[in-house]
């Protein structure tokens, strides 16, 4: 069963990318999840992706999900703040559809 998820939480020479399309958020401190859910949408709306129409609807409700607690902070890193960073040290959030894969209770991706 495909689900949408998130991928990592990283500085972007960190991210080591996904075979499918990654919608990539830029997070700081006050990052809630609306936020995440707007730039999400905005993601899947105006720009090109192979997601299908069912796979768009998985990436709805895990939206919907998020908006439970619309003001809840998304990442909140008390040692990350990034008003000094360079634009390559910004953290961002990696989300993509994913199809995990089961094996003697171990989750891969597929």
């Amino acid at each position: 069963m495909k689900k949408f998820a998130l991928l990592d939480t990283c500085y972007p020479d960190y991210f080591r990318g996904y075979h499918r399309s990654v919608i990539a958020i830029n997070l700081n401190p006050q990052t809630t999840n609306k936020d995440i859910v707007d730039g999400i949408r905005l993601e899947t709306n105006y720009v090109p992706t192979d997601y299908s129409k069912t796979e768009k609807l998985i990436i709805s409700e895990y939206c919907g999900s998020l908006l439970e607690d619309p003001e809840g902070l998304f990442f909140n890193d008390p040692d990350y703040n990034n008003e000094n960073c360079p634009e390559e040290y910004e953290v961002y959030a990696y989300f993509s559809i994913i199809k995990p894969v089961y094996s003697n209770g171990i989750m891969f991706l597929s």
